[in-house]
């Protein structure tokens, strides 16, 4: 189907996340029931794209890791424009539910909703009117 290499890439990418320790080729491989072949390939694309994926050598087994570093490329913190948008973006979402995307998506959106910020009050200091007049 249409897009299964991408769908799988995703998957490999959230897996290799949340393992601490890396997962061998043959760990990915039986979680995708596919090919070790298919997942090298995966994992060279990964790495086309811009992921860093690189193999750690654990009790004499070479493991699939990201860069430790990797997770400090996030970018600073939103804008108001950018964190108005997610809040808005989040009804399109919805068809996405049942995707590996969709769970992915919704993280965003926790993450969003944690940040501790009074919209009306940052309108207000940006001088934007609002329904209930200026803030």
């Amino acid at each position: 189907m249409r897009g299964d290499q991408l769908v799988r890439q995703w998957r490999i990418i959230r897996a290799i996340e949340a393992s601490p320790n890396g997962l061998t080729v043959t760990e990915i491989a039986q979680r995708e029931e596919i090919g070790i072949r298919t997942i090298y390939r995966d994992l060279e694309a990964l790495q086309a794209a811009g992921f860093p994926p690189y193999t750690k050598r654990v009790e004499k087994v070479n493991r699939w890791a990201f860069i430790g570093t990797f997770e400090f490329k996030t970018p600073p913190p939103f804008t108001l424009t950018e964190l108005m948008s997610l809040f808005f973006f989040k009804d399109v979402v919805r068809v996405l539910k049942g995707t590996p995307f969709y769970n992915s998506l919704e993280s965003v959106f926790k993450k969003v909703q944690s940040i501790e910020i009074n919209l009306w009050e940052k309108a207000g200091e940006l001088g934007i009117q609002t329904r209930h007049g200026w803030k």
